[in-house]
């Protein structure tokens, strides 16, 4: 029993560690590209603010990804989604496990 428990909490500290780096990572991502241009933590300017994106995309990591892929539309602001367009043709360049960290960062941008 000891031992399962121990083992759980790895697995769990792992994951931890895991997704911390990702959103690190995400974070460094998505300053360098210049997104911090449009969106702001909390308040909406050109683009909708971190705070909107990531309550909508809460649960729909893979829909994010489709969209920051150019591969799925966008959830918030649709109507607005155009002037995203030049972005996402710069960002396509970006690895797999680059845009997983990107759309990390932008998901659990709240907890920041």
């Amino acid at each position: 029993m000891l031992m399962k428990k121990v083992i759980l909490s790895l697995f769990i500290f792992v994951l931890f560690l895991i997704d911390a780096s990702a959103k690190d990572k995400g974070k460094e991502i998505f300053e360098k590209k210049g997104c911090t241009l449009c969106h702001k933590k909390s308040n909406d300017t050109i683009g909708p603010s971190l705070h909107r994106i990531s309550k909508a995309y809460v649960g729909k990591g893979e829909d994010l990804l489709n969209y920051l892929k150019s591969k799925g539309k966008p959830i918030v602001e649709p109507k607005r989604a155009l002037v995203m367009n030049p972005q996402l043709i710069k960002i396509k360049i970006l690895s797999d496990e680059d845009m997983k960290s990107l759309a990390t960062y932008i998901i659990i941008a709240n907890d920041t």
